[in-house]
């Protein structure tokens, strides 16, 4: 993905930054592809070895003059699982967003999936 913005473009740590408390985005440094992230998943016993989020593959980041080139994979479809399992525990059950999201992340424990992609396919220095 490019993203041009309309003076020099931010850092890609500043970028990756962003996404730090973002649900159902990993930012991962060492995955060599999506094979990699889907055996890690298989691995660790996640439902139909399905991550239910994007994953930015951080080591492939830049920023050149105006302009950030990001790459990013996902599952496709597994990625709108819990989306849409918020929106329907607000349009069926009348939950407001902090219930929704509470339920939802006590059924797909996306914190917790996060959080081990992420020291699995950490930055090695």
């Amino acid at each position: 993905m490019d993203i041009r913005f309309k003076n020099t473009a931010p850092k890609p740590s500043e970028i990756h930054n962003l996404f730090i408390d973002e649900f159902g985005v990993a930012t991962l440094w060492t995955a060599k592809g999506t094979k990699d992230i889907r055996d890690c998943a298989q691995n660790m016993g996640f439902n139909f070895t399905d991550t239910n989020m994007i994953h930015i593959h951080a080591n492939m980041t830049t920023s050149i003059g105006d302009t950030v080139q990001m790459m990013y994979s996902d599952d496709q479809t597994g990625i709108v699982i819990p989306e849409n399992h918020m929106l329907m525990q607000a349009m069926l059950f009348d939950k407001s967003y902090k219930e929704a999201f509470s339920h939802t992340e006590s059924i797909f424990n996306m914190d917790e999936k996060k959080q081990k992609l992420q020291k699995q396919f950490a930055k090695k220095d």
